[in-house]
């Protein structure tokens, strides 16, 4: 049986969960009130929000991510897009899974759907996060681009 746990706040890009859980090196500081900024234009993946910064391909493969190799946390990301509207984040540590986020923006543009699924090694985690745009994608970016504010999320732990 899972139990249910309702997360304080959720992050995007390249976060698993957060509030219950522990936070790994390079996750968003949840408890500030600063949007998760990051895009995908001209084939690359771009996270502000994330530190140390992240700037990949977005092709699908696996690429190397510095400053996370430190055993706490993933080592690998590959960032895939899946749509014109979905992203899917995948990240590793040690070549085994670590978490994958699924990215859809509304047809609308202004909210943005994230599911995750976690498996750390220690335990894994489900979780569903709802965000709302709160600055734009740059010109010619993909639509889930830009500034986002999470305003709903709840999880399972396994």
């Amino acid at each position: 049986m899972k139990k249910q746990v309702q997360l304080a706040a959720c992050m995007l890009f390249l976060i698993a969960f957060c509030g219950t859980f522990s936070l790994p090196q390079g996750l968003i500081d949840v408890a500030s009130s600063k949007p998760v900024v990051f895009s995908v234009d001209h084939g690359r993946f771009h996270c502000d929000s994330c530190h140390p910064v992240i700037d990949v391909p977005a092709n699908g493969m696996e690429q190397p991510v510095n400053g996370y190799a430190d055993g706490r946390s993933y080592d690998t990301i590959s960032v895939k897009i899946v749509d014109s509207r979905t992203l899917e984040v995948t990240t590793k540590r040690a070549g085994r899974f670590y978490f994958k986020q699924i990215s859809a923006v509304a047809a609308d543009g202004d909210t943005l759907d994230v599911k995750t699924t976690e498996d750390t090694g220690i335990g894994g985690a489900n979780g569903v996060a709802i965000a709302v745009r709160v600055g734009p994608a740059p010109a010619g970016a993909h639509a889930a681009s830009g500034s986002w504010r999470v305003i709903r999320a709840s999880g399972s732990v396994d």
